[in-house]
């Protein structure tokens, strides 16, 4: 009974040697070279969009070729320079002269010398000058 072999059912038989077989074919080859190719063209794509959309953001041409600046000419400098000099001071001459609101003279006001606890250590000079500076610090 032993040497009668089994029937053939068309299934594919498990592998239960543990040995890997070929892997399984798919639609057609070069699969992971595909998925390369398309990232890349990916990248590609989106860098001329972008490209493209800043060009016609700032009204400039895709692939036109940037214009060189004018040459700075000293003199015509000057000339704008004077110009818009002499247009600021005749504009401050036809508004004539600004009233200007009257200002309150600072007054020295005393402060008693125990307003402040003054350690000898934070002090520098002579104790008995004329003037004396302190400074507030806020450390946070």
């Amino acid at each position: 009974m032993d040497d009668v072999a089994p029937k053939e059912t068309g299934e594919a038989k498990p592998d239960v040697t543990g040995e890997a077989g070929p892997p399984p074919e798919s639609g057609s080859g070069g699969g992971i070279w595909r998925g390369i190719a398309l990232f890349l063209m990916g990248i590609v794509v989106g860098v001329l969009g972008l490209a493209i959309f800043n060009a016609g953001t700032s009204g400039a041409r895709v692939f036109a070729r940037p214009t060189p600046a004018p040459a700075l000419d000293a003199v015509a400098m000057r000339s704008a320079a004077r110009q818009g000099t002499l247009d600021a001071i005749a504009t401050l001459q036809a508004t004539g002269p600004q009233a200007q609101a009257p200002q309150a003279q600072p007054t020295a006001a005393a402060v008693p010398a125990n307003a402040f606890a003054l350690r000898e250590t934070n002090r520098i000079g002579n104790k008995d000058a004329a003037v004396t500076i302190v400074e507030f610090s806020d450390f946070q």
